[in-house]
């Protein structure tokens, strides 16, 4: 009986190489893809507070918008404050259509001067 022929160490020692680089060259594309995902996430996530802000301002006659004077987040129509991208405020500081206006957000308000929050708020 003849043993069969067996490939040689050489060409399998090339193949397991070929499939590590195959295996980080995907796990880099999934990591890719995953920022991708996470990036369309919060862009979504944009798109769905501007909604609300222009919807608040639809329904308010002086287009008047709250920004904090703390972290620039902006209020919503609902009253709930979200963050939008620095070169929108400044735009919206330029622009006819609206008229800003300042305030303190909770979580600013809270952490700059607790001493001024109402006694009832954060209590359970």
């Amino acid at each position: 009986m003849s043993v069969p022929d067996r490939p040689d160490f050489a060409s399998a020692h090339a193949a397991v190489q070929r499939a590590h680089r195959l295996d980080a060259a995907a796990r880099i594309t999934v990591e890719k893809a995953a920022a991708l995902v996470n990036a369309a996430r919060g862009h979504r996530r944009e798109r769905e507070l501007w909604r609300h802000i222009w919807i608040g301002l639809e329904k308010d006659e002086e287009r008047v918008v709250a920004c904090c004077s703390y972290c620039g987040r902006v209020r919503t129509g609902e009253g709930d404050w979200g963050a939008i991208p620095g070169h929108v405020i400044h735009a919206l500081y330029d622009s006819s259509a609206v008229m800003l206006t300042h305030g303190t957000c909770p979580d600013c308000e809270a952490g700059v001067a607790p001493e001024f929050v109402p006694a009832h708020c954060g209590a359970e």
